[in-house]
């Protein structure tokens, strides 16, 4: 007995079903009878049921839609329901059916009728309706298994077997076949094996793994060799004569042509290559390191902590030549161009890392340019724009060339280039008068140019001063000069009156 405080009493008489067939169009409804009681008799009022479907007796949460019938009639307290919670609800899995009731036609609150009920069997006529296959036991009938069936049929028991000829059978492993086959039963895709010659006809592809003298192929070509030191793959041209073939040496692999020449290209452990050479010490080393007459190339990435890269070209015979290395040391670091003449390494060109100064015969530039030693050219063009320049000063030219008279000329020659005679200032006394360039130990040509036109303006200036002088004292000597021939017509006029008085 389920007691509705104040209300109403229900008894669940039971709970009636029909099974459920989706072919006969039934869907998924059934149908449920109660019997509810008012003061301990059958009930004869109306009321609003719900109706919610739990998978636990208590607690849990709903499964499927929950079912609500308004101002149900109920005669000697009996009443009928058909209720349908949708597709997929009756799995198999145990439910209990929750049922709410209040007085018909009214707002008040729906007081739950405890406990739950639990379903019985003939709810779940619905799920045999769905049931799949494997669900099914016993044997059946082969009337039942007649027609088309799209999927595939495993059997997994090994007393389970088909008859018949087979001819219907696709998919067929080669290897759950008994017996040889003859080659007209081979697919033309598959590699035929000519069993005299053991060879290969056809054009064949192989899609999984092969291996040639191999105990476990791990690339789609395996080959093994024969003991150490062994050959690997070797090379025929169409007439069958051997040309090539490669090699297991040392942990490496040697390209060989045939009959000829070992090392024509040479793998060696850990990844350097040689061209005719068995121990590259470089990753491409052309040549050997052992002699001096057939050293061409070596690209280099580490020698002690500071060479990187680089390259090494040697003379035919006496090792000297030239290497291009990228060096890190202090106070050299960037590339290197390094002559190797008979008295050892020297620095022909240097590009510094940082400030891309360049050197020839210096490893650490100041300039741009950077030379120890002559330059022979056609032409320096100097940059001498207007537009380049700034922090512009007037100069004295007067006072340039009183300094340039003072300056020490000297006629010498470089310690470095013995016989080639110079003539010209110190940098320290050039320096010291005008105050010019970098620093004391250099003279800069437009330097040098500009105090040079300088002093000529000044020498010019003095030109024009004593012009100047000589055209004043010209005038000064044509007026005394008119003036003594003056004096001397004068004079002669005297005279000659003097003369005829006598």
């Amino acid at each position: 007995m389920k007691t509705l405080p104040l209300i109403l009493c229900a008894t669940v008489l039971c709970g009636l079903g029909a099974t459920i067939t989706p072919a006969l169009g039934q869907g998924t409804a059934f149908t449920y009878q109660g019997q509810l009681n008012e003061a301990g008799a059958p009930a004869n009022s109306r009321c609003d049921l719900t109706f919610t479907l739990y998978g636990a007796a208590t607690g849990g949460n709903p499964v499927g839609a929950p079912q609500a019938v308004d101002n149900l009639a109920l005669s000697n307290g009996l009443f009928t329901v058909t209720l349908d919670f949708g597709p997929g609800v009756f799995n198999g899995s145990p439910l209990w059916l929750e049922i709410a009731a209040r007085p018909g036609s009214t707002t008040n609150d729906f007081t739950i009728l405890t406990p739950r009920q639990a379903l019985t069997s003939v709810p779940y006529a619905t799920f045999a309706a769905g049931v799949n296959a494997s669900g099914l036991q016993g044997p059946l009938p082969s009337g039942s298994l007649s027609g088309a069936y799209g999927s595939a049929v495993n059997l997994v028991n090994p007393g389970n077997t088909f008859a018949g000829d087979g001819s219907g059978l696709t998919h067929l492993l080669a290897a759950n076949l008994i017996g040889p086959l003859a080659p007209a039963q081979v697919p033309p895709n598959v590699a035929l094996l000519d069993a005299p010659t053991q060879r290969f006809t056809g054009v064949n592809t192989f899609t999984g793994v092969v291996g040639m003298h191999a105990g476990n192929p791990f690339m789609p070509l395996t080959v093994g060799g024969l003991g150490a030191n062994s050959d690997y793959l070797g090379f025929q041209d169409s007439d069958g004569v051997n040309r090539w073939h490669l090699t297991g040496i040392g942990g490496g692999l040697n390209f060989v042509e045939t009959a000829i020449a070992d090392f024509r290209l040479y793998l060696a452990p850990g990844g350097n290559l040689g061209i005719g050479n068995n121990l590259p010490t470089d990753q491409l080393q052309i040549g050997s390191l052992n002699t001096l007459a057939d050293q061409y190339l070596s690209i280099k990435t580490a020698g002690g902590n500071n060479f990187r890269a680089g390259l090494k070209f040697r003379h035919f015979a006496d090792n000297g030549g030239f290497n291009i290395e990228d060096d890190e040391r202090p106070n050299t670091n960037g590339l290197h161009i390094i002559r190797y003449p008979y008295g050892g390494p020297v620095s022909a060109l240097f590009i510094d890392r940082f400030s891309g100064n360049v050197g020839i015969g210096k490893v650490n530039p100041a300039t741009k340019l950077d030379v120890a030693g002559e330059i022979t050219c056609t032409a320096v063009n100097i940059t001498s724009d207007r537009n380049a320049k700034e922090v512009f000063e007037t100069v004295d030219p007067r006072a340039v060339l009183e300094k340039v008279t003072h300056l020490p000329i000297t006629s010498w020659q470089y310690k470095s280039e013995p016989g080639a005679r110079h003539l010209g200032p110190m940098a320290q006394d050039f320096h010291q008068a005008f105050a010019l360039g970098r620093d004391e130990r250099h003279i800069t040509s437009v330097d040098e140019d500009g105090v040079a036109l300088a002093a000529i303006q000044g020498l010019n200036q003095k030109l024009d001063e004593k012009e100047a002088e000589l055209a004043r004292l010209h005038s000064e000597n044509q007026a005394l000069a008119d003036r003594l021939a003056a004096i001397e017509r004068l004079l002669a006029v005297r005279e000659k009156g003097s003369n005829s008085m006598r």
